[in-house]
């Protein structure tokens, strides 16, 4: 959801307890790995830092993403409160994963109301245009890749003169090299604009960054001896060959940005909030934005064994309504609560929060009309130790499950590490939250 890096200066006071947890099963192999945070299919071997996954917007950049709705202005207390949180999760990620120092700390935004979105929290993508060295493949015909798109280049600030992009296979992202030719060399011009960031690649970067690409399509790109990019490539156009000036590789990346919005806070506790606050640290963590090949590691479907309800779930042969499904917003959730135990904080407010939704009518996207629980039935099932397990009910986008579904796995992602609570951070905000909450909601509208 990237360039200069914002210094890390946070000093942890707490204990962390939930660092060293037991297995439900001896030799089993749990869906979250505890104190693993840094992403998969990063190009980087463990250990090694993976900066190309991530991008530092800032506020202005954020302001221009559609979707999001307007912002609210900054230095209320309330927006300090969650960022500290944020920041804190933030080093207690890097405390565990050394090789995570240098991304980004992720700057929370509040929203206003009266807006679709006001009533979410989101972490934010970023489309990314990478400056690299690049050649292209001197055959036009062996080598030829893709087809050449026309792109509009309102997008970018720009015109619509040639630039050409193409795209490689990705699953849910798109990762695309964005051609200038002789007649266009403005496309992504300013260092901000409307679904496009530019950055210079190090050189430094080069053979990892050229690593996390071959993870969509290996034959297109390898390292030049002159420590360049080699895109095995053609461009055409209407009426014959062409050759382009290949000006950089247009990516999906993890923003810095979290947004929250107003309606969301105006129905929160403190504690509720900062689990919504941890799952999409969690996201943001794991760069789910940058991951080029999501089907290797999210969307499939998975038996509801006891198992697969305490380890990595692995594919089931053959799909059926009853079927988990394992997607990216399941792991954020599972790294929610590794989070929140760490901050001192359990899983049980961020419960609560998502039974409040429910009650509420704000099912995840639909999953009502898929069998959803309602909120009594589930908690008369959280009640009896899930005895009886919630449909899945995934939601239109295939991403969310159900809030009960989700309920249901926070549950079992608690049980299967043990989790004890830390103590929380010394220095904590201790102003009373309800005052807090009130001057924004009063001020923001």
């Amino acid at each position: 959801m990237r360039l200069p890096t914002i210094p890390l200066a946070i000093s942890l006071s707490m204990a962390c307890t939930a660092c060293k947890t037991t297995p439900e099963k001896a030799g089993s192999a749990i869906k979250h790995e505890v104190g693993r945070f840094d992403p998969v299919d990063s190009g980087a071997a463990a250990g090694q830092a993976r900066p190309w996954m991530w991008v530092a917007v800032g506020r202005q950049y954020v302001e221009t993403l559609p979707g999001v709705p307007p912002l609210a202005p900054e230095g209320f207390a309330l927006q300090k409160r969650l960022q500290f949180w944020a920041s804190r999760m933030h080093a207690h990620a890097i405390q565990q994963n050394p090789q995570l120092t240098n991304i980004p700390v992720p700057m929370v935004y509040l929203t206003t109301g009266g807006t679709d979105g006001s009533d979410n929290v989101l972490a934010l993508a970023a489309r990314v245009l990478n400056l690299v060295p690049l050649e292209l493949s001197p055959d036009p015909v062996t080598n030829q890749i893709g087809n050449v798109v026309r792109i509009n280049l309102n997008d970018f600030d720009s015109n619509e003169a040639f630039a050409y992009e193409l795209t490689a296979a990705s699953v849910y992202g798109q990762l695309s090299f964005r051609l200038q030719s002789l007649n266009d060399s403005t496309s992504c011009q300013t260092r901000s604009s409307t679904y496009c960031y530019e950055r210079q690649v190090p050189q430094e970067w080069i053979p990892e960054f050229t690593r996390w690409l071959q993870v969509t399509n290996v034959s297109l790109f390898d390292s030049s001896p002159l420590n360049k990019i080699l895109l095995k490539g053609y461009v055409t156009q209407t009426g014959g060959s062409f050759r382009s000036r290949a000006r950089g590789i247009v990516t999906p990346v993890t923003a810095n940005a979290i947004v929250v919005g107003r309606d969301f806070i105006t129905d929160a506790s403190e504690e509720g909030l900062i689990g919504a606050l941890a799952h999409e640290m969690g996201h943001y963590l794991r760069a789910h934005s940058s991951v080029l090949d999501k089907q290797r590691h999210y969307g499939y479907p998975y038996a509801q064994t006891e198992d697969n309800l305490q380890t990595k779930p692995k594919p089931a042969s053959v799909y059926n309504s009853s079927n988990g499904t394992y997607t990216e917003e399941q792991e954020a959730d599972e790294i929610a609560v590794e989070l929140l135990y760490a901050m001192g904080i359990s899983h049980e407010p961020f419960v609560q929060q998502m039974l409040s939704r429910l009650r509420a009518g704000k099912d995840s996207r639909g999953a009502q009309s898929k069998g959803a629980w309602s909120a009594s039935t589930c908690e008369e099932a959280r009640l009896a130790d899930w005895t009886t397990q919630p449909p899945v009910a995934m939601g239109n986008d295939q991403l969310h499950h159900s809030l009960c579904y989700r309920i249901f796995n926070l549950d079992r992602e608690f049980k299967a590490h043990r989790y004890t609570l830390a103590n929380k951070p010394s220095d904590a905000p201790q102003e009373e939250w309800e005052s807090v909450k009130q001057e924004f909601i009063s001020n923001v509208r």
